[in-house]
């Protein structure tokens, strides 16, 4: 006996109409499933803020390359705000910064150690006669935090990150930040910025089923 099964599934609230046909004849059986009404429990000032749009697919509703475009260029840039911190090339610098008007000559800054001893932030004063004592003393002091124990590298890049500042602010090369985007830059930099771009969070989607 041969038998053959038949699905149909028709979305009008939702009907169900199964068949199975075989040597002996069947009526077909109806099942109706009553219709499951959304509740929209948007407040009223909640409402007045939203409009009816035609339905759309968000095409990668992850990627955050609009987040990337705000900040791009940046990276080609050294941009000040006195006293608050600077972006060199990208690179967020906040210890110690130029003094206001920096013109190359003497001038006293403030460097941040790291004590491995007692595990605090110390604050070093850096009284310096013209750029070249400056530089020394700068160099001296990433050096004791090298040898005690931050890596070389990032303190390196550090290093000449802020003399590439020192030299912009006296050549007159570097440009002004709002704080609002320079927050914003930070908080986007220290969850990894661009090495978070790398992670692909974009849909998976059937472009030509859709």
């Amino acid at each position: 006996m041969k038998w053959i099964d038949i699905i149909r599934i028709t979305i009008t609230g939702i009907t169900i109409t199964g068949v199975i046909a075989g040597s002996v004849s069947c009526a077909p059986i109806k099942v109706t499933v009553p219709r499951e009404e959304l509740v929209n429990r948007m407040t009223d000032e909640e409402k007045s803020r939203s409009e009816e749009t035609d339905f759309m697919l968000l095409e990668d509703p992850w990627d955050d390359s609009s987040i990337e475009s705000q900040f791009a260029d940046l990276t080609d840039r050294i941009i000040y705000n006195p006293g608050y911190g600077a972006l060199v090339h990208g690179e967020a610098v906040f210890n110690a910064l130029p003094p206001v008007g920096y013109d190359g000559g003497s001038g006293t800054v403030y460097f941040d150690f790291f004590d491995p001893d007692t595990g605090e932030i110390v604050e070093e004063e850096i009284v310096f006669e013209d750029m070249d004592e400056l530089r020394d003393a700068l160099r001296e002091g990433y050096d004791r935090e090298i040898a005690a124990g931050y890596p070389s590298v990032p303190a390196d890049e550090e290093y000449e990150a802020l003399i590439d500042l020192y030299e912009a602010v006296i050549a007159g090369e570097t440009e002004d930040i709002d704080k609002d985007l320079f927050d914003r830059y930070m908080e986007y930099y220290y969850n990894g910025g661009a090495e978070a771009e790398s992670v692909d969070l974009s849909w998976q989607m059937d472009e030509e089923g859709v």
